[in-house]
């Protein structure tokens, strides 16, 4: 997944911000694979951190009038209505996958997309 935003500029967060995340189910209750990098595995509870985001500038503006993609990070919705949009198109409500909550902590650093639908972070917890 990557993000589109309309500027490079990280926001700092005052305070603990939900979000949400297509996950894919594990035979653990207690493990979630990543709905798109499979091979990544989320611990409910645990804190993930990734400290250098890669923000690439586009030379064309995409249909949101969007310069930069922000292709690392923690990617989440910003609500439900939205990601149960996205899981309903792309996934098919199939029982494979479900929707995750997600804090980023507060002091996290974060960028909305252009749309205002996703947001990218260098901090998660999966709740």
């Amino acid at each position: 997944m990557c993000q589109y935003s309309n500027s490079k500029k990280l926001v700092r967060a005052k305070e603990d911000i939900i979000t949400y995340k297509i996950m894919r189910k594990t035979i653990d209750p207690l493990v979630y694979n990543a709905a798109i990098m499979s091979k990544f595995k989320y611990i409910l509870g645990k804190r993930y951190t990734q400290s250098i985001f890669k923000i690439i500038w586009n030379r064309k503006k995409s249909k949101f009038n969007d310069r930069y993609t922000f292709d690392k990070g923690f990617h989440s919705y910003v609500n439900m209505n939205t990601v149960s949009r996205y899981l309903e198109c792309y996934y098919n409500y199939d029982n494979k996958h479900v929707v995750v909550e997600c804090i980023v902590p507060r002091g996290s650093y974060y960028n909305i997309s252009g749309d205002g639908k996703t947001l990218v972070s260098n901090k998660i917890i999966i709740k």
